[in-house]
């Protein structure tokens, strides 16, 4: 799940973009402070392809969303790529600080909310120490399902040179810490998790 080159071990995200969590970082944006924007990735949503954003969620979850962030949000950007039609934003509160919230609704998508549930689930099983962003925190009201991360800075990669090197290096230091016992009995198998795919079903 990486679409993002980190700076460090501390930088790794998936959050918040589509896909794995533990993959992802939200692209750097020229809308938030000490950030700059990249180049359009290779994921940029197809043209006529569009996400609702921050100011398009209700204000029942925009506010229940702030209040897990303990300050209102001050700035937005929608982030690219991915294929949910729901929001996600890198947001800067009145305190100044950051964070990556996505949302979805089952109107605009059936399965999509599922989606936001499973990685939720995932994150409060992954072991402490990762190179991931912190789940701060989900609203979940049957309807909307939001995620809270930490912020992570970064950009999309590039798939070759440094970019690549760096992909999978933060591939390898992921896959080398052993899952928790808990976790072990929930998660699928990648064998069970890719087999669709593969089979092109």
């Amino acid at each position: 799940m990486s679409d993002f080159v980190p700076k460090g071990p501390a930088d790794l995200n998936d959050a918040p973009g589509e896909g794995p969590a533990t993959l992802r970082a939200a692209a750097s944006t020229p809308d938030l402070p000490g950030t700059t924007a990249p180049p359009p990735g290779p994921d940029a949503p197809p043209a006529g392809r569009s996400r609702i954003g921050w100011a398009d969620l209700p204000e029942s979850v925009r506010s229940a969303v702030e209040c897990l962030m303990d300050s209102p949000v001050m700035a937005a950007h929608s982030q690219p790529g991915g294929y949910s039609p729901g929001s996600a934003d890198r947001v800067v509160t009145a305190k100044g600080s950051r964070f990556f919230v996505k949302a979805v609704s089952s109107s605009l998508n059936p399965e999509s909310p599922q989606l936001h549930r499973r990685e939720a689930r995932i994150m409060t099983l992954l072991p402490a120490g990762l190179p991931i962003p912190r789940l701060v925190g989900t609203h979940d009201d049957g309807e909307w399902v939001a995620l809270v991360f930490t912020d992570v800075d970064g950009r999309h990669p590039q798939l070759s040179g440094a970019d690549l090197h760096a992909v999978l290096d933060a591939v390898d230091a992921i896959s080398a810490r052993s899952l928790p016992p808990q976790a072990l009995e929930v998660l699928p198998s990648l064998t069970e998790e890719v087999r669709e795919i593969f089979a092109g079903l």
